[in-house]
């Protein structure tokens, strides 16, 4: 039997059924465990040098979640056949902004943690998780019109 896609991000939950999709899952969501433990331990024990390092790595890991994605919607915008019909081509190409965002600013939350503040690149870990929840189903097409 054919199944759905992860639907974590907006995208596989609006594509057709494919069982080829599950190899996303693995790349998208398995290196985040370990890092989230180690910001817990470093903001609970840890020192200054133990924080940064641990924002830094979190963001890092973080950041490589979003290329998976990246390439994934890049996939589906050159194969529009593999959305399901009420999806429209210009729908996935506004999307593959939202890993860019994460690659983007996630990079920045960890080089801001290790140069600046511990405190201040955990922020901005928060400000993106809070995005891409907020994201999950599709940018709002506010942020999309040109």
């Amino acid at each position: 039997p054919s199944r759905r896609a992860w639907s974590h991000s907006s995208g596989c939950s609006r594509m057709s059924p494919a069982p080829s999709t599950d190899t996303v899952r693995p790349a998208a969501f398995t290196g985040i465990p370990f890092p989230t433990a180690v910001l817990a331990s470093a903001f609970t024990h840890g020192d200054t040098d133990d924080q940064r390092a641990a924002v830094a790595l979190y963001a890092l890991a973080a950041a490589l979640m979003s290329a998976p994605w990246l390439v994934f919607f890049g996939y589906l915008h050159r194969h529009p056949a593999l959305l399901q019909r009420r999806v429209s081509p210009g729908y996935v190409r506004t999307q593959r902004l939202r890993p860019v965002t994460g690659l983007i600013l996630y990079g920045l939350s960890g080089l801001l943690g290790w140069f600046v503040s511990p405190v201040l690149g955990l922020i901005g870990v928060i400000v993106m998780i809070t995005y891409h929840a907020i994201t999950s189903e599709g940018l709002p097409r506010w942020l999309t019109r040109r």
